[in-house]
């Protein structure tokens, strides 16, 4: 059975989601500034109250649907500690979310790229803006790894092979990081066409809008299959985290 989202939480999100159609419809009224102003706000506190929910209930959708151990640790794990993905993952949420806002502003804040000049520098202030979501998705793996050392430690001592838990992480870590950092992507261009309305500017939608969500995404699924190394090394008891805190 999925978990029931509490009604305040379901309240939350049907609230954020009228007041941010509401002030995209209204924008021309200057009165409505302050819904539009207070629609961010909502939409940040909106994920992360309704994160857990959406882990537990991936967890055991894993945990009904999939078969194999792999799904069987993950699921288990979301469904018994929903929290761990929005703890991990809120630093590359939070990078696409706002790398999302900045590409969506950039063609209207930058010009319209016309001249070479002015297109390297779009991609230079582009790349500059996203890069941050990519470097922030391979630490949530990484960290999410160094987090569980102690289970992946106790799991592989008992016989686990490396290849499952690198399929766990993924279900448990990436997952649910592609799910929020897309969301996040989503809810960044929102918000950046409803500032550029408040300017008096028309948003230029384009696949660039999608780059920080694609960036992030990317890192997150390199760093998983990149993470055997990790997984081996905890295995045998000589990985330690990188600052020394055990």
């Amino acid at each position: 059975m999925i978990p029931v989202a509490p009604v305040w939480r379901v309240a939350v999100l049907m609230g954020m989601a009228a007041l941010s159609g509401y002030g995209l419809l209204t924008t021309a009224d200057s009165d409505n500034t302050g819904v539009l102003l207070f629609a961010p706000a909502l939409t940040t506190l909106s994920v992360w109250l309704t994160g857990p929910w959406i882990a537990a209930t991936l967890g055991r959708l894993l945990i009904g649907r999939w078969h194999g151990p792999a799904a069987l640790l993950a699921g288990r794990r979301l469904y018994e500690n929903p929290d761990a993905p929005r703890r991990t993952s809120c630093d590359a949420v939070l990078a696409v979310f706002l790398g999302s806002v900045g590409m969506t502003l950039l063609p209207a804040c930058h010009g319209p790229g016309h001249f070479p000049g002015e297109w390297t520098e779009t991609v230079i202030i582009g790349v500059l803006v996203t890069a941050p979501a990519g470097w922030c998705a391979v630490a949530t793996v990484m960290t999410s790894v160094f987090d569980r050392r102690h289970v992946f430690g106790a799991l592989l001592a008992a016989g686990t092979p490396v290849r499952v838990l690198r399929r766990v992480v993924s279900m448990e870590v990436t997952v649910p990081a592609l799910i929020a950092m897309w969301g996040a992507g989503g809810g960044g261009v929102v918000i950046g066409a409803v500032v550029l309305r408040l300017l008096g500017a028309e948003a230029v939608f384009g696949g660039w809008m999608a780059a920080p969500a694609f960036l992030g995404s990317g890192a997150a699924v390199v760093a998983t299959a990149a993470c055997t190394p990790t997984l081996r090394r905890i295995g045998s008891g000589t990985q330690s985290w990188p600052y020394g805190h055990q």
